[in-house]
C-alpha cells in the first residue's frame, strides 16, 4: 500500500495524504518466488507530502498493513508496520496528472508467535497478535498514481524486499498493491 496523491497547482507546502489498498504478496529466495508463498495483504497509511518545487516533494510515512496467506495445511494472519519516504516527481503523461514515488522502506513485523499458538475461531490459521514489534526487512518501494479528482487518486505500488533482517537467510518479502488515496 502506498500513501498517495497528486497536488498540481497546489500553492501548499505540506499536504496531508491517507491511502487504503489491497494486493498480493510473496516471497523471495534471491530472485526466485517460494513455491505456495503467495497471499493477499491490505494496508492503511498516512504520508506528510513535502512540497519542494513545482515538480518534485518528500513524502515521510508510516502504514500499517496485515498479510494474510493459506496453504493447504494451515495460514497465516501477519501484521507490519512500514516507515518509508519516498521521492515524488509530478508529470503530465497523455494528459493525465500523474505522481511517481521511489524511496526506501523499513519494515517491522509483530512478535512472531505465529508457528506455535493462534486464536480460537480461525481453524488451522495462525494469527500473530502485535504486543511486540521487531525489524523485519528493508525494501524498495515505487509507486505510479493518476490523479481522478484535486483531491483522490488510484494507482500501483511495487515492494521489493532488499535486505532481510529477521530471518538469517536470503528471503524477502514483496507486493503488488492497488489503491485508493486521499489529500486531506
Amino acid at each position: 500500500m502506498f500513501v498517495c496523491n497528486c497536488a498540481f497547482g497546489q500553492k501548499k507546502r505540506l499536504q496531508h495524504n491517507v491511502a487504503l489498498g489491497g494486493g498480493i504478496e510473496w516471497e523471495t529466495v534471491g530472485l526466485k518466488p517460494v513455491g505456495g508463498s503467495l497471499g493477499g495483504s491490505v494496508n492503511l497509511a498516512y504520508g506528510l507530502d513535502i512540497m519542494l518545487g513545482k515538480d518534485w516533494s518528500v513524502m515521510p510515512g508510516l502504514e500499517l498493513s496485515v498479510y494474510i496467506s493459506k496453504s493447504s495445511h494451515s495460514g497465516e494472519i501477519l501484521p507490519f508496520a512500514e516507515l518509508f519516504c519516498l521521492g515524488r516527481y509530478r508529470a503530465q503523461i497523455s494528459g493525465h496528472n500523474v505522481v511517481l514515488g521511489l524511496g526506501p522502506e523499513f519494515q517491522l513485523m509483530a512478535n512472531d508467535g505465529r508457528y506455535y499458538d493462534y486464536t480460537e475461531g480461525w481453524h488451522g490459521w495462525h494469527f500473530t497478535v502485535p504486543n511486540n514489534w521487531f525489524p523485519f526487512q528493508f525494501s524498495i518501494k515505487a509507486q505510479a498514481l493518476m490523479a481522478i479528482t484535486d483531491r483522490f487518486s488510484l494507482g500501483l505500488e511495487l515492494n521489493c524486499g532488499a535486505r532481510q533482517i529477521y530471518v538469517p537467510a536470503n528471503l524477502y518479502l514483496n507486493s503488488l498493491r492497488l489503491c485508493a488515496a486521499i489529500r486531506l
